[in-house]
């Protein structure tokens, strides 16, 4: 489950009761999530499969304008490719671009083929952040080459990953 408090009381916000379930593997949990500027959405990454029942393979956007707090249209079944089996989920940071217009996805899961296989393993992604339905793909990938990125930030003029990836724009192991 995902909640919020209210900030001067410490009190459950009964608006923001969102199921997350049906792990893909490990314990269940929301492992990331980051908030737009504007506050109208938060993107949320984890073991899960579902989001209040919704097909949503470890990551979901929420709708914060609406109450409750929904889980929106936006779906990907780019992380639904299993990556190694070690991770019990491959997504490890995730951030949205100041201005709100994307946000980028830094991930592990060792090297399961690059952009050929049709996996994110061991890549930073961008998403665009005012896209809806099912099947988004990213706008792109950047693969390095099997080594894990374990965080991401973002300015406006730049995406910076860190982890220990071997080389970034490297689709091919080693």
């Amino acid at each position: 489950w995902l909640a919020a408090l209210d900030v001067n009381t410490g009190a459950l916000d009964p608006n923001v009761n969102v199921n997350f379930a049906d792990k893909r593997q490990g314990t269940l949990r929301v492992a990331h999530f980051d908030i737009s500027p504007d506050g109208t959405k938060l993107v949320a990454t984890g073991t899960f499969l579902t989001a209040d029942g919704l097909d949503r393979a470890q990551i979901a956007i929420l709708d914060l304008t609406t109450t409750p707090v929904s889980v929106s249209s936006w779906q990907t079944n780019s992380y639904k490719p299993a990556c190694s089996s070690h991770f019990d989920t491959y997504i490890r940071d995730v951030k949205w671009a100041p201005d709100g217009s994307y946000f980028i996805v830094g991930d592990t899961g060792a090297y399961f083929g690059g952009p050929g296989a049709g996996v994110l393993c061991d890549s930073v992604s961008r998403w665009e952040g005012n896209t809806s339905g099912p099947g988004q793909l990213p706008t792109w990938a950047d693969y390095s080459g099997g080594d894990s990125i374990t965080q991401v930030a973002v300015t406006g003029t730049a995406v910076y990953a860190g982890g220990h990836p071997r080389w970034e724009n490297n689709p091919n192991a080693g």
